[in-house]
């Protein structure tokens, strides 16, 4: 039985879409742009999303739905993405987090995709049932989110030659939230560095794991001669096999020391920020490019730089604070970029830089993405250094102090420093004590140390007397020793005289972020060692160096009474531990009674484990 045809008039079928119980929304195929909300819809989310692209919802599921409409839209083909979590902010006043399933349509014409319908049922109730466990799981997965990220991300960035680098990432206050977001700077062979800031799709585990895949994929493209292009193809190829790669954004550049000149693409990205040594502040023009799997071409701009500009590269996370527009967000981040480089203070430009700019803008609105910052600045280059010095136990404090002055506007990592300043010693004291062991005069020791294009060390110790191989009662640590603390080390004895030639590749400590900034002060190596004795306890402090090991004995005999009491050596505090200290301990343990306590993750630990010695952490 047939009955009237139905009334397919425009308004009544307005009517049954937003009358609908199930969350609907329709969008533009094109652009992504939402057109239509009906009123289940509206409920949890509100009219902001009307009118506006998929590119620009700010919500914790937003990029991952971006991505699956692009998908079904390529593939013309339903997508389903269950349990998604969205803020809700609906017009009815009530806020909170929803959890939907949600279902991507396309709407075809002739095999044409010209809308997108998105259905979403709400299973808030059901994931809510799963009670502890889910929050069980929730807390695993953002845990495992910060160990990927801290295995991946450089805890470390290059120190090259005439450039300074900075680096600061901040992770989603929210860890479910957090993840998506990668940097890297890459030291290239012929000079200058390769900096990258990308953000991929989501967040959370699969968000962190494809970043690393990004990460090094671009690494390895990009180091042998520091071609943009094909490092961008690259990455490319990985996205149109992954789909989970689709949509990822990538600011990539390249600064050329010799030329000073900064190439770089913006493949969906926002642009870098220049700021001159003056305090003018501009975004540099977009290359054009899009995101991967966009299919659109990766070119390149390029911008020349002048000594002491400063360029940023950062996340949209910084320029999508909550509670404020995108233009007035990059106003913020202008204006804070530019105060730091006009503030004169001891702290590098590129350091000052970034956390001016991260602290002030979070401090006003929040922040609920990770922010990546990275900076770079065009310095003058370093000149070596260069000492002749006596071969006398008091030279090698004085060395140590003047390699210090030296490495200071390095910026250098605590254990590159402490490591460089450990071989530095063990050189030195090897030449003091075996060189010119015949005495006469002429008795002279050289220290040359460099830095190289690609950001390594090289430090050369050489002196005019005779070498010596160590006999079976002398110690034989110190040459072992600063072997140890250097990447590479060489020893050439001759007729005139030996050289004893290390390198090390040396780091800027990254700023890795959870909420709260830290900040490491400078250790002193112009100060003798300390070694103090209470009771039955020696406290040694500052660089336990040649000078102070003589010092250190007396102490353990002293606090022993000669080897007959049980003493604890406290190595808390000390800086530096030169293989006379060393051996030292080991002697004072040979009569059963000293025990040494030394905390985790000082430099007394890694010397202590890297000769065998037992000790107690603490």
């Amino acid at each position: 039985m047939t009955g009237d045809p139905v009334n397919l008039d425009p308004e009544r079928v307005r009517a049954a879409f937003d009358e609908s119980p199930q969350v609907l929304a329709l969008l533009d195929a094109q652009d992504l742009r939402v057109v239509a909300l009906n009123r289940a819809c509206r409920r949890l989310v509100g009219d902001g999303p009307l009118g506006r692209s998929l590119t620009e919802w700010r919500q914790p599921a937003g990029r991952q739905l971006l991505a699956r409409c692009e998908e079904a839209r390529d593939r013309a083909e339903a997508v389903h993405a269950p349990a998604w979590r969205f803020d809700r902010a609906g017009a009815d006043g009530v806020r909170g987090q929803v959890w939907l399933d949600v279902t991507v349509t396309p709407l075809l014409e002739d095999g044409t995709c010209w809308a997108l319908l998105g259905s979403a049922r709400d299973v808030t109730d059901l994931v809510g049932t799963a009670g502890p466990a889910v929050a069980d799981q929730d807390r695993a997965d953002g845990r495992l989110v910060a160990h990927v990220q801290d295995a991946v991300l450089p805890a470390g960035l290059p120190v090259p030659q005439g450039v300074r680098l900075a680096a600061r990432y901040l992770l989603a206050p929210d860890d479910l939230g957090c993840g998506g977001d990668w940097f890297d700077a890459v030291p290239l062979p012929h000079g200058g560095v390769a900096l990258v800031v990308g953000d991929v799709v989501g967040h959370g585990v699969d968000a962190a794991v494809l970043m690393g895949e990004l990460k090094v994929l671009f690494e390895q493209a990009v180091h042998p001669d520091g071609d943009l292009t094909t490092a961008l193809d690259t990455l490319e190829r990985h996205a149109r096999r992954a789909p989970e790669a689709r949509a990822a954004t990538v600011c990539a550049a390249r600064l050329d020391r010799s030329s000073r000149v900064l190439e770089y693409v913006t493949a969906g990205h926002p642009p870098p920020v220049l700021v001159s040594a003056t305090g003018e502040v501009e975004y540099l023009p977009p290359s054009g490019a899009g995101p991967l799997a966009s299919g659109l071409p990766h070119r390149t701009a390029r911008r020349q730089l002048r000594t002491g500009d400063v360029v940023l590269l950062h996340s949209d996370g910084l320029v999508g604070r909550p509670g404020r527009s995108p233009a007035q967000n990059t106003v913020d981040l202008l204006r804070a970029a530019s105060d730091a480089c006009r503030t004169a203070s001891d702290e590098p430009v590129v350091d000052r830089v970034c956390r001016v700019v991260l602290d002030r803008l979070t401090a006003a609105s929040g922040y609920e993405d990770d922010i990546t910052l990275l900076a770079v600045q065009v310095v003058p280059d370093l000149a070596p250094l260069a000492l002749r010095l006596p071969a006398e136990p008091t030279t090698v404090r004085a060395a140590r102090a003047s390699l210090d002055d030296w490495l200071a506007p390095l910026g250098v990592s605590t254990a590159d420093r402490t490591g460089l300043q450990q071989a530095l010693g063990e050189l030195l004291t090897n030449v003091v004590e075996h060189a010119y062991v015949a005495g006469g005069a002429g008795r002279t020791v050289s220290v040359d140390v460099r830095l190289t294009d690609d950001g390594v060390v090289e430090l050369d110790v050489a002196d005019t007397g005779a070498w010596r191989d160590p006999q079976p009662s002398e110690r034989g640590r110190g040459l072992s020793m600063a072997r140890q603390f250097l990447d590479e080390l060489s020893v050439d004895p001759g007729a005139s005289g030996t050289v004893a030639r290390g390198r090390q590749r040396i780091t800027h400590p990254a700023a890795l972020l959870r909420g709260a900034s830290t900040a490491s002060g400078r250790a002193g190596w112009r100060s003798r060692g300390r070694v103090d004795v209470l009771d039955d306890a020696v406290h040694l402090g500052g660089p336990v160096d040649y000078e102070s090991a003589e010092d250190l004995r007396a102490a353990l005999a002293r606090a022993s009474l000669g080897g007959v009491r049980a003493v604890t050596v406290d190595l808390t505090e000390a800086e530096l531990l030169c293989s006379a200290a060393v051996q030292a301990l080991y002697d004072a343990r040979a009569s059963g009674t000293v025990g040494l306590v030394a905390p985790f993750g000082s430099p007394a630990q890694r010397v202590l484990d890297l000769v065998g010695l037992p000790y107690e952490q603490r």
